[in-house]
């Protein structure tokens, strides 16, 4: 393994990879009813494989902890699902696309998707 901290923390704050996070992001948020089939998504899109429950929980719960902040703060959110791929899918909750949008950050920057990358 060669991601190192200062590594994970460029690619977390990268444009470029923030901006694949909203593409992946949108993807998963219209795969399915719930916050379950959406990570199953994610990790299909992204590691080729189905989560194991704990990784599912995870990720769940990171998004549950998110999301109450980006309801909170509109204009965050509104950034963190918008800027610069364009306006948010029409009747999409903007701050949940947001929280989702931080939970596809996670999952592209995952060690196992790193290195397949």
């Amino acid at each position: 393994r060669t991601d190192t901290p200062l590594k994970a923390r460029g690619t977390m704050n990268d444009p470029v990879d923030i901006e694949a996070a909203r593409t992946l992001a949108r993807r998963m948020s219209v795969s399915g009813p719930t916050a379950g089939k959406k990570v199953r998504a994610g990790f299909r899109l992204t590691l080729i494989r189905l989560p194991a429950e704990k990784e599912m929980q995870r990720l769940v719960a990171l998004r549950d902890a998110v999301l109450p902040a980006y309801r909170q703060d509109e204009k965050k959110a509104l950034e963190m699902a918008t800027n610069p791929i364009g306006a948010a899918p029409k009747g999409a909750d903007v701050a949940d696309l947001a929280a989702w949008t931080t939970v596809a950050n996670t999952l592209l920057n995952l060690d196992e998707t790193v290195m397949k990358r």
